[in-house]
């Protein structure tokens, strides 16, 4: 018998009404018999039922999101783990051969991260195998929380300690910006060169994403997608041309004009990294 994939979905329990629509367009797209799911919750009791699609785990109001996948990863031993945020949706149909292949690349390369979204860059890339290439040292935003493939070791030495998302990603933000690091490679880290599992996510700061809602509205009419406000689209469209010209543009230029910016508006956009 086929030893299926374990999805974690790590969430605050504020947040469960986005994954269940997660689930609900993932089992459209990649039949559940291939995979065990995990939703491993954070964050006060949630008091309504949740759907039958996966196994709910409960780690208290205090767990972070990391310890979320951390302790889920305890109580399911594998050798690696697909995690996906709740609204990091899955809008097109899974290829098994894909993902078999994806592992087989990971694992022949010892990789113990692996971003799960494509991203831009500037530089000559490394390439790992086919499907990935390594991640450069002072690659911004190539530590995503958002989805990712991650060995058991790799989540139990970044995320047994208790640290956030956010400090996950500030983490690797802060070395990306130390220019020691610069033109050198993590020799177990890697990114898909494309969208293999066809991710898009529909959430910012607890809002949605316009255009990703009407998208999944229009995709899949049966699914009663959560209620929640929506992103201002002045701000939205500002976020998709940011995350666009990120990778390509030199530290010292994107520091210069994010000072310039807290100067005229008084405060920091997102970070000041």
């Amino acid at each position: 018998m086929k030893k299926k994939y374990i999805i974690i979905v790590p969430t605050h329990s504020s947040y469960i009404d986005i994954c269940e629509n997660f689930i609900s367009v993932l089992h459209k797209n990649w039949s559940p018999e291939n995979y065990i799911c995990i939703l491993s919750i954070c964050g006060p009791q949630y008091s309504q039922k949740i759907s039958s699609g996966w196994i709910p785990m409960y780690n208290g109001e205090k767990a972070t999101l990391p310890e979320c996948v951390y302790k889920a990863s305890q109580a399911y031993p594998s050798d690696y783990y697909f995690v996906f945020l709740g609204d990091a949706f899955i809008d097109n149909p899974v290829n098994n051969a894909y993902v078999e292949e994806l592992l087989k690349e990971v694992k022949s390369h010892k990789i113990a991260y692996c971003k799960l979204e494509p991203q831009g860059h500037f530089y000559r890339a490394k390439i790992a195998g086919s499907l990935i290439r390594y991640i450069r040292m002072d690659e911004r935003y190539a530590h995503s929380f958002v989805a990712y493939l991650a060995s058991s070791a790799f989540i139990q030495n970044e995320f047994a300690n208790g640290l956030t998302d956010r400090e996950f990603e500030l983490k690797y933000l802060e070395c990306a910006n130390n220019p020691n690091y610069s033109k050198v490679f993590y020799e177990n880290r890697a990114i898909v060169l494309r969208n293999g599992f066809s991710i898009i996510a529909g959430i910012e700061k607890g809002m949605w994403d316009r255009t990703v809602l009407c998208h999944l509205k229009n995709k899949y009419k049966d699914i009663d997608f959560a209620e929640r406000p929506k992103v201002e689209i002045i701000h939205q469209l500002y976020m998709k041309v940011r995350l666009a010209l990120i990778p390509f543009i030199p530290n010292q230029i994107r520091l210069a004009i994010k000072n310039k910016m807290m100067i005229a508006l008084g405060k920091w956009i997102d970070t000041k990294i």
